[in-house]
This record gives structure tokens, sequence and C-alpha cells, in this order.
């Protein structure tokens, strides 16, 4: 009778199930929900959201954040304070020093950074871009404007090409740290590091033209306000690059 009673008992409890499922499909049906969508969509706003707090969080990321900080601030120094100070006429040739130096460093990164390692080109960088910001400091002072090309101090040009190479520099090696993070170690993917860096770098780009204003590098009432808050927050951010663990910042670097 076991035998007998088992598979009568197995019988009831398939037909309970089929039943159950039934119900359950034609209430999916009628309802057009489905269980796959019960889970959350991986590329809704809310998961991207949620990834991109998991990676901002990671202490890893975490001592990058300054960096990415200041990157947006000297990118909106350059591109809108700077040009300020110089004949109108000349800000296209001026600014194209920029440009220029950026291609050049971008071209060369790669064996850059095998030569000099991480820090090393995050060093080439930051000095760059330090001595662009003195510079830019002694135009605004009306200080060392002779020699000049055009009715332009020449070292409005030298500040142009300081910038460019220090923002390539820093550029490069942030970039190959969140691609290690997120291509080597996995800790997040490529679309979260990409997103991680756009949200803070333009975030800290825009806020300059909303604050900026409010302490001007240019015209009356001018003052040195901007330039002391970048060069504080370039010293910071180099700090917590500079006192990473070796194994941190190395990046294979392949040369062509």
């Amino acid at each position: 009778m076991s035998p007998v009673v088992v598979a009568n008992d197995d019988g009831l409890h398939r037909g309970t199930f089929r039943n159950v499922d039934e119900k359950e499909e034609k209430r999916n049906t009628l309802t057009g929900s489905s269980p796959e969508k019960a889970e959350e969509d991986p590329h809704s706003f809310h998961s991207c959201l949620s990834d991109l707090w998991n990676c901002l969080v990671l202490h890893q990321v975490l001592v990058l954040l300054p960096t990415m900080a200041f990157i947006g601030l000297e990118n909106s120094f350059w591109a809108g304070e700077f040009p300020q100070l110089l004949p109108e006429d000349s800000i296209g040739i001026v600014l194209a020093c920029v440009g220029m130096t950026e291609i050049v460093v971008g071209l060369l990164s790669g064996r850059l950074q095998s030569c000099l390692g991480a820090k090393g080109l995050y060093a080439l960088g930051a000095v760059s871009f330090g001595t662009g910001l003195c510079l830019t400091v002694l135009l605004r002072e009306g200080l060392f404007i002779n020699p000049s090309y055009g009715g332009v101090p020449l070292i409005a040009f030298i500040a142009a090409a300081c910038f460019g190479i220090g923002d390539c520099a820093i550029q490069v090696v942030i970039l190959a740290q969140l691609g290690r993070l997120s291509g080597d170690l996995h800790l997040f993917d490529k679309g979260t590091a990409f997103v991680a860096f756009q949200s803070v770098n333009t975030a800290f780009t825009a806020g300059p033209f909303f604050w900026g204003p409010a302490i001007p590098f240019h015209g009356d009432g001018s003052n040195a306000a901007q330039a002391e808050i970048l060069a504080i927050l370039l010293l910071i951010a180099t700090l917590c690059f500079m006192t990473q663990p070796a194994s941190h910042t190395a990046v294979e670097v392949q040369v062509p």
C-alpha cells in the first residue's frame, strides 16, 4: 500500500503545483507582469545610481576623488577665467597652445607612464599646472608682461602650455587608474567608471560658473581666491594620490 499512497500523494502534489502555476500564468497574462520583471533592470536609473554610489565609496576611488574634482575646477579656470586676462583677438591663439600640448602629451603618455610610472607622470602634471597657475597670477598682477608676441605677454603662452601638460597628464593617470580598477580588478564595470569620472568632473566644471562671479579673478574688485582654491585642491589631490601604496597605482602600459 505504501507505494500506492506515495504515488497518489506525489501525483496530488504535481497536480496542485500545476494548478498554482496555471493560475500564476493567467494572472501574469492579465496584469502584463512576469517573474523576470520582478528583478530590477540593471540599466534602470536606480540601479545605475546604486552602482555609482558603490563605486564612489570604495577606498581605491575615494583617494582619486580630490583629483577628479580638481580636473573639473581647472578646466573651468583655464577655459573661463584665464582668457579674461588676454586681449580678445588673441584668446584663440593662446588657448591653441593648451590644445597642442594636450595632443603632444596624449601621444606620448604611454611612453611617459612606462618611464616615469603613474606617480611620476602625475607629478609632472601637478608641477606643470602649478607653474601655469603661478604665471597666471603674475599675468593678472601685470608683472613680467615683457617680452610679448603680438601684443600678448610670453608668459601667457607658457602658462597655456603648462595648463595643457598638467590637464592631460593628470587625466591620463586618473583614467588609467579607473581602468585598472574596473578592467583588471573588476571592482566595478567600465561603464560605471566612466560615469563616476564624468559625474564628478562635470559637477566641478559647472560649479565655478555659478559661484565664480562672487570671487572674480579679473576686473574690478577681483582677487586671487580662485587660484588659491585651485592650488590648495591640487596639493590635497597630489598628497592623496602620492601616498597610495605603489601596488595601487601600478598600471601595465603597452607602448606602441
